[in-house]
């Protein structure tokens, strides 16, 4: 078995203040099978200014957070688990999104609106007599962002408001073929927080966020609890 990918990124200038962007890939998981192959757009959006503020619409992939690897406010756009790349920012998926930021000296204020959803995938292994059913809600997703950078201390504050990328898990219907597992996508609302300085030869960072979930009580073991994260 053998694993062979091209990696592939493109841009074009329309006018001075307006530009295409697209990349993607192009991979075979097992170069002896000729139907190995696979392809992906990760991203493919247009992008432009107007005075202060920037812009970005289409399929595009927002990564948010100081934090290295673990990153509680990075909620936006998804990942594919089931790729084996040397980077872990090469599993990155794009979201179909409308993005906006504005700009003022030191500081910025970003607006995200995400129409639907790309879940993260996840490695599933097929096992007989279980059988998968993945629920994603057709719902608009919103983001905010205030990012303070360039100072002594780089910090920011976020929201987001929309379908959480991981699932919960729920048991379906049992019948005498198998049980349906259920991936419900359910709504959360997390506030998020991270830093990032510098003091003498060291940097330091440092994230948090505690997300809201649509859990019901203490009786409800099928939805994930409100929880803090660092």
């Amino acid at each position: 078995m053998g694993t062979g990918s091209l990696w592939l990124k493109g841009t074009q200038n329309i006018g001075e203040d307006v530009t295409l962007v697209a990349q993607g890939w192009i991979r075979n998981d097992d170069i002896f099978r000729a139907n190995g192959d696979s392809k992906k757009l990760q991203e493919g959006y247009i992008k432009f200014s107007s005075g202060n503020v920037d812009y970005r619409i289409g399929r595009q992939i927002i990564v948010w957070g100081r934090a290295d690897r673990l990153n509680p406010t990075d909620n936006l756009t998804p990942r594919n688990f089931t790729l084996l790349t040397p980077e872990e920012d090469d599993q990155r998926i794009g979201s179909l999104a409308a993005k906006a930021t504005y700009h003022s000296h030191e500081n910025s204020l970003t607006g995200i609106w995400l129409p639907g959803m790309d879940p993260h995938v996840f490695p599933v292994a097929t096992t007989p007599g279980v059988f998968f059913t993945q629920h994603i809600p057709r719902i608009n997703r919103i983001a905010l962002k205030f990012d303070r950078s360039g100072g002594d201390v780089d910090w920011s504050a976020s929201y987001y408001n929309g379908s959480d990328l991981t699932p919960d898990i729920a048991i379906g219907a049992i019948t005498p073929s198998g049980a349906n597992l259920i991936f419900d996508h359910n709504r959360i609302r997390v506030l998020g927080m991270d830093a990032a300085t510098v003091i003498g030869r060291y940097g330091l960072r440092a994230e948090a966020a505690y997300a809201w979930a649509v859990n019901t009580g203490a009786n409800d073991f099928l939805v994930k609890k409100p929880f803090f994260i660092w």
